[in-house]
């Protein structure tokens, strides 16, 4: 049996109802992110009918489902999981807008434990920044280390002022501007990506930069409240305007195929690729 054949015998009834759509996006820094996903075009038909018969849909009461507390907490990591993959995706998108390629972080000496203090810091340091340029973008992420202390990733574009950044951190925390040695309350660093044999980059592709800063997302889901802001980023940040395209499939494997030949129609050559385990949607990049 080949694996179209494996494919349609494994799908549920109506299976052949779906559809999928391919959402297009093209990002300043040259890369091009094709999102494919399943839609149920029948299902999407049959309410746009009643609509414009002016008989609203009326979605009628689930019976009430007792679920044991084995199958909650499995509803519950697949709601967690669906978070942080949004969560990864908007950062991401984000992040290439910007054309980041360079890592900014901030310490604390001592072992600072309270987010709340921590958001508080970060935006009047956002706030002394932002006074002497006012054009600077960011998106930044928290991380806790395994002592519990709390420090900031940020991601930003060009060479920072990394001595102003110090004075303005320095100040936030209560010290010195001027502050030396032992007498700092805390650290800035500003990185590139390590090479394969040791040293430091100087800058980063954005690409791996949002890899690298989206990795912390499943921690601080975790550790995080819900509803937390998971992730900062300027206010002035935009996102590209998502072309969407129809594709002419009902399975899994033909959307693969129109979505590649997609990809190529965009001028991808090196491309990269991601298929979820559900057969619901792809990811191309390149």
């Amino acid at each position: 049996m080949n694996i179209l054949a494996q494919f349609e015998q494994n799908q549920p009834q109506h299976w052949y109802d779906k559809n999928y759509c391919v959402a297009i996006r093209h990002f300043p820094n040259g890369q091009t992110e094709l999102s494919a996903y399943c839609v149920q075009s029948m299902q999407f038909k049959a309410r746009s009918d009643r609509w414009l018969a002016h008989d609203p849909v009326r979605i009628k009461p689930k019976e009430a489902i007792l679920l044991t507390d084995e199958q909650l907490l499995q509803k519950h990591e697949d709601c967690r999981r669906k978070s942080v993959a949004r969560a990864r995706q908007k950062l991401r998108w984000l992040v290439k807008s910007m054309q980041a390629d360079h890592l900014v972080t901030l310490n604390y000496r001592e072992n600072m434990q309270d987010i709340s203090r921590l958001k508080r810091d970060w935006q009047a340091f956002v706030r002394l920044v932002v006074a002497r340029y006012p054009n600077w973008q960011y998106v930044a992420v928290h991380e806790m280390q395994d002592r519990g202390a709390l420090h900031l990733h940020i991601a930003v574009h060009g060479r920072q002022d990394i001595k102003y950044l110090r004075r303005c951190w320095y100040k936030v925390l209560g010290a010195s501007p001027d502050s030396t040695g032992a007498d700092t309350p805390g650290q800035v660093d500003v990185s590139g990506p390590s090479k394969r044999f040791g040293g430091k980059g100087y800058t980063w592709k954005a690409n791996n930069l949002a890899g690298y800063m989206g990795k912390y997302m499943h921690k601080q889901f975790a550790e995080s409240e819900k509803g937390a802001k998971r992730y900062w980023a300027s206010k002035s940040l935009q996102l590209p305007e998502p072309q969407k395209i129809w594709l002419g499939c009902t399975n899994f494997i033909d959307a693969v195929i129109a979505t590649h030949d997609l990809a190529r129609d965009c001028g991808i050559s090196e491309l990269t690729m991601w298929a979820s385990e559900g057969w619901q949607s792809i990811w191309m990049t390149g």
